[in-house]
C-alpha cells in the first residue's frame, strides 16, 4: 500500500536528512534532487526506498560523509578518479559527470572512471545529464556481486547496469537498465509488498528458481551470499543467458579494470570496499550535423511506435514510460509505501530532522 506526496516536499526532507550526518546544503540538495527525480521517473528501486540503505553504510562507514574525490589522472579527454569512499551521488554528479561534459565541450569527448565510489543511484540520471547538454552519454557500475555467471553455482559480477541517453524528440532516447533480469531493488521492492516474484529471477543455493522475495532478499544479503540473480537472459544458454553474463564483463571491464578498482566479486564479504563507476559524453558535432542526427534518430524512434502493436498493447520506446511518468508525477505526486516511509520517519527521529510539513 503506497500514498501520494508532492515531489518537492519530498526533496526538501530527504535534502535536511543528509545536512543532518552532515553533508553540506550544496551536496545534500544534489543528493536528494538525484534521488527524488528517480521517484519522478518511476524508478521507486532506486529511489526514496533505498534512504534506508544509505543510513546503514554512512552508520558502518562504508560512505564517508567528509570524503571528497580526487582526480589523480588526467588528460585532455580522459581522467582517473578515486572517490575515496564517497557518497556515490557526490562523486558521480560533481566529480564525474560534470567533468566528463567539460571535456566534451573543450574536446569532443569526456571519458571518466571512478574508483572507490559508492552506489550512485539511477544510472540513467548521470547519462542524462550530457542528454541535455545535446551530448550522447553513457554511464555504468559495478557492484556487490549478484550475478551467478552462466552455469556457474555462486555470484561474481555485480548487477553492473548500464545507461545509455541521446537528445531526440519528443524527449530524450534514455536506455537504462541492470544486466541481471532485474535489480536488487526490485526484489526488496517485492519484499516490502510482501509480494512473490512474478518471474525466473534469481535461484537459491542449489540453482532452483526461487519466487519468495523476503528469502531472497535475505539470501543476498547473507555473508557470503546465498544463491544469486540470473542475467538477463535467464539461467543456461537456451534464452541467451550467456549474452547477459556478457555484458555484466563488458560493464566490469568498463568500470573496476579500467580504473583499477574493486571488482565486484571482491565486495560485500569484507575483502575489499568501494564500487566503480563508468562516465561518457560525446559531442554529437564530431560526426557532422548534430540536429541532423538528432532528427534522424527522433524519425527512427517514432516509426518504430507507429509498427502494428500486438492486440491491447502499446509499443514503448526506451525513456517513453520514464517520460510518462515524470509528467504524471510532477501533477499528481510519487508513490511511497508504507514500510519506506516508516523507514524515512524514523530516520528522522533518529537524527531530530522535523518532517511533518511535507507529508
Amino acid at each position: 500500500m503506497s500514498k501520494r506526496y508532492d515531489y518537492r516536499g519530498i526533496q526538501q526532507w530527504v535534502k535536511r536528512i543528509f545536512e543532518a550526518y552532515p553533508f553540506s546544503e550544496q551536496s545534500s540538495a544534489a543528493i536528494a534532487q538525484s534521488i527524488v527525480a528517480t521517484d519522478l521517473f518511476g524508478i521507486e528501486s532506486h529511489g526514496v526506498q533505498r534512504l534506508a540503505m544509505y543510513d546503514r553504510k554512512i552508520r558502518a562507514g562504508d560512505i564517508r560523509v567528509g570524503a571528497a574525490a580526487e582526480v589523480i589522472r588526467e588528460s585532455p579527454v580522459s581522467a582517473v578518479i578515486d572517490g575515496h569512499e564517497g557518497m556515490g551521488q557526490l562523486v558521480a554528479i560533481i566529480k564525474a559527470m560534470e567533468l566528463a561534459i567539460k571535456k566534451a565541450e573543450q574536446s569532443g569527448i569526456g571519458i571518466v572512471s571512478v574508483r572507490h565510489s559508492n552506489h550512485y543511484g539511477m544510472a540513467g540520471y548521470y547519462a542524462k545529464m550530457a542528454s541535455k547538454k545535446k551530448m550522447l552519454g553513457i554511464s555504468a557500475t559495478n557492484s556487490n556481486p549478484f550475478l551467478i555467471p552462466t552455469h556457474a553455482m555462486r555470484p561474481f559480477l555485480g548487477s553492473n547496469p548500464i545507461a545509455f541517453a541521446m537528445p531526440a524528440a519528443p524527449h530524450d532516447f534514455l536506455y537504462d537498465a541492470a544486466t541481471t533480469v532485474v535489480s536488487l531493488g526490485k526484489i526488496e521492492i517485492y519484499a516490502k509488498q510482501k509480494k512473490s516474484i512474478p518471474g525466473a529471477w534469481a535461484v537459491d543455493n542449489k540453482n532452483r528458481i526461487s519466487r519468495d522475495a523476503r528469502t531472497l532478499q535475505r539470501n543476498l544479503s547473507h555473508v557470503p551470499k546465498i544463491g544469486g540473480m540470473l542475467p538477463v537472459g535467464g539461467q543456461g544458454e537456451d534464452n541467451g543467458g550467456y549474452k547477459g553474463f556478457g555484458n555484466a564483463l563488458l560493464v566490469e571491464i568498463l568500470t573496476s579494470i579500467l580504473s583499477q578498482g574493486n571488482l565486484s566479486a571482491d565486495l560485500g564479504d569484507g575483502r575489499a570496499k568501494g564500487i566503480s563507476h563508468f562516465f561518457a559524453a560525446i559531442d554529437l558535432h564530431l560526426f557532422g550535423d548534430a540536429n541532423k542526427i538528432t532528427d534522424t534518430l527522433s524519425q527512427m524512434l517514432e516509426r518504430i511506435r507507429r509498427l502494428p502493436p500486438e492486440p491491447g498493447k502499446k509499443i514503448y520506446i526506451h525513456g517513453d514510460k520514464e517520460a510518462d511518468a515524470l509528467e504524471e508525477r510532477v501533477k499528481n505526486g510519487i508513490p511511497i509505501d508504507l514500510k519506506t516511509l516508516n523507514e524515512m520517519t524514523a530516520l528522522s527521529d533518529r537524527l531530530q530532522v522535523p518532517y511533518q510539513q511535507y507529508l
